[in-house]
């Protein structure tokens, strides 16, 4: 397996378990809810965040040889991905 293999099975990987994360933060969101718009503030950005990073990886996986030209572009959707993750997990705690 070369690197462009090994960095897309590990980014898709990421995104899918944030993914999951998110459909579970939202679902603690809506339980605790009662009125509380900051908890879906942080979940809509979170959510945007999410399908920018999905954006960016579908172009590098769309890409040809300059592949490797986008792998900072997706590393810093996912590193933002993950901030707001953060975010909004502290949100619905």
């Amino acid at each position: 397996m070369g690197a462009r293999e090994e960095y897309e099975g590990f980014t898709n990987a990421a995104l899918n378990q944030w993914a999951k994360k998110i459909d579970e933060l939202e679902v603690r969101a809506r339980a605790k809810r009662a009125g509380e718009i900051g908890h879906f503030k942080e979940l809509d950005i979170l959510k945007k965040k999410s399908q920018e990073a999905r954006l960016r990886f579908d172009e590098l996986k769309a890409s040809s040889q300059d592949w490797q030209n986008l792998v900072q572009g997706v590393d810093a959707s996912l590193d933002e991905l993950k901030a707001a993750l953060e975010r909004a997990d502290s949100a619905v705690r």
